[in-house]
């Protein structure tokens, strides 16, 4: 606080620095940097702001908040601030608000607010804090790894106009020059946009752009995934009922190739019965012995529709389908973990394959959406998530909503918000690792499928984080339950687990009864040496072809130079 000219040094206290507050190494370096404040005496009511922001540099970093902008921030919000000797700008995160001064002589102003609401929990700030110390990393690389790009803004942002056209005038003279400047020069960066509109701070408008969709992030423009789609053929309004479709044979009887498309389609849909089925475009045409153009004609008819889903998603439906009667073996698998909940957190699922563990999930979610709690479904790999995405619908209908890293960067951004606005709205999120970072309000439950997966560790780049484990790190910021499912449970969970931190229930057999495969154990590199192979099989191989046991009951070959026996005994006994 500086006093004024021709008065006495106001009515103040020298403060030492608070223990264990981690002050900028730059902010004391560049005490005199443009933009600093004086802060040698300080008042006690003056608020300070630890800063998380998204460089590799370790700690955070203490701003002064000045008094205009003391009422607008909160742990969560973004902030504009100035970081380093130039004149470089990032939108940091608040992880605390307090009167501690520094005790440095110059201080650095937080410049502006860019959020009405946290844009990230305390939960979540807490998750940061574990993952960096755990994995030894800085907290602003876990930032980077966590938030969506288009939350997290520097001077190096480099931004494009998000319509193909050229602009219509606006009205508001700074977004028209910015747009103009950027239909000549296609991309720039957010200092050139500084430079071009006078503002020392240009963060807060850009932010109000992205928001109303005139401006794109850069990135977001880059190769999309682009999931595969399935088509399918329904008839059209006009033509769904019998008598109309008796029309259409008339008009068909001409055409014996189009009359023979809509007959099949008649057969394949059961249109006229009470319970139709969908009929996909492909499917149609090879049992019919026609074309994808003779489909376009009926189309074109007005006869057909043709219209697409994601490949392998389910039909979209708001209602909530019934639950499925579970087995003995999995309403006991149920009990147990719900009874190891009873005093531990964690529970180790071990189910062996096709033995119904997401039938035991579902209730467990069916449970906590109940109770008003969040879930959240990890899988290792987004190939999986369309399928069990598409039974999860089938339960719990427009309820299940989806979130890993090939979602476009405004896709991320949008669910990222909506969860912070709407946390009712998605009671079920699925996804892979990257979901782990979601801002969950009232998360009760998570659960980890195919827990031993090495694809739940991220390697490159950092944090090098394990999802698994830093999922129940989560559920322990929130107080929610843990299941890791596994038909093979990882070393480390069958330890906890059998050491009692973890609680275990088994599922030891498949659903319907159905048998476990046989497995026969064949060292390969000795049949060689014997001259006991043919081709690229083993005697046992070929002799299984014959007989009921091998290769009807999927019998494996497993190469292994330390096996010397060949067993041929019949499956275990149950």
């Amino acid at each position: 606080m500086l006093p004024e000219p021709g008065h006495g040094p106001p009515r103040s206290i020298q403060v030492r620095p608070a223990p264990g507050l981690l002050i900028a190494r730059s902010d004391v370096r560049l005490s005199n940097a443009t933009g600093s404040r004086t802060a040698g005496l300080v008042n006690l009511s003056t608020v300070f702001a630890d800063l998380i922001l998204p460089i590799s540099a370790p700690g955070s970093f203490t701003y002064e908040v000045l008094p205009e902008l003391e009422g607008q921030v909160g742990v969560g919000h973004r902030v504009v601030v100035n970081f380093g000797a130039g004149r470089k700008l990032y939108s940091g995160i608040i992880r605390r608000l307090h009167n501690d001064a520094p005790g440095l002589r110059s201080m650095k102003p937080v410049l502006s607010v860019l959020d009405n609401a946290p844009v990230a929990t305390p939960a979540q700030i807490a998750l940061w804090e574990r993952i960096s110390e755990h994995y030894m990393c800085t907290l602003g690389e876990v930032m980077l790894a966590a938030m969506p790009g288009a939350l997290v803004l520097t001077s190096g942002t480099r931004i494009v106009s998000a319509g193909k056209e050229p602009h219509a005038w606006t009205g508001n003279a700074r977004h028209d020059i910015l747009l103009d400047a950027l239909e000549q020069r296609h991309e720039l960066d957010l200092d050139e946009v500084g430079k071009l509109l006078g503002l020392k701070d240009p963060m807060p408008v850009i932010k109000r752009m992205l928001e109303e969709g005139a401006l794109m992030i850069a990135e977001e423009i880059g190769e999309k995934f682009t999931p595969r789609m399935d088509r399918f053929v329904r008839l059209a309004p006009a033509a769904a009922d019998e008598a109309e479709l008796r029309t259409w044979f008339d008009k068909l009887e001409k055409a014996p190739k189009l009359l023979g498309l809509l007959m099949r389609y008649v057969e394949m849909s059961q249109c006229l019965s009470d319970a139709p089925q969908e009929v996909k475009r492909e499917a149609l045409t090879r049992s019919s012995g026609t074309t994808g153009e003779h489909v376009k004609k009926l189309v074109e008819k007005g006869l057909f529709e043709v219209y697409e889903r994601t490949a392998g998603a389910p039909a979209p439906s708001s209602t909530q389908g019934k639950p499925k009667e579970l087995s003995p073996a999995q309403g006991k698998a149920l009990e147990e973990i719900l009874s190891s909940f009873q005093t531990r957190p964690v529970c180790v699922l071990h189910g062996v394959t096709a033995s119904g563990k997401t039938e035991i999930y579902m209730e467990l979610i069916a449970a906590a959406m109940e109770r008003g709690e969040q879930t959240l479904y990890l899988l290792p790999e987004i190939a999986l998530t369309t399928q069990v995405i598409g039974r999860l619908r089938a339960r719990f209908g427009d309820r299940v909503s989806v979130f890993h890293s090939r979602l476009s960067p405004r896709e991320r951004t949008e669910l990222w918000l909506s969860m912070l606005n709407d946390p009712a709205g998605h009671p079920l999120m699925v996804g892979a690792r990257s979901s782990l970072f979601l801002p969950f309000t009232a998360l009760g439950l998570i659960v980890v499928d195919e827990e031993h997966d090495a694809s739940y560790k991220q390697h490159e780049p950092s944090p090098r984080y394990n999802a698994r484990d830093m999922a129940i790190v989560l559920a322990g910021l929130h107080g929610a339950k843990t299941v890791l499912g596994s038909a093979t449970p990882s070393m480390e969970s069958f330890f906890n687990a059998h050491n009692g931190k973890y609680g275990l229930a088994r599922l030891t057999v498949r659903h319907g009864d159905a048998v476990l495969p046989q497995v026969v154990r064949v060292d390969i590199a000795d049949a060689q040496k014997r001259k006991h192979m043919r081709g690229y099989f083993s005697e046992a191989m070929l002799k299984g072809r014959d007989t009921s046991g091998f290769l009807r009951s999927t019998t494996r070959s497993i190469n292994s130079r330390h096996w010397r026996k060949v067993s041929t005994s019949g499956p275990p006994s149950s």
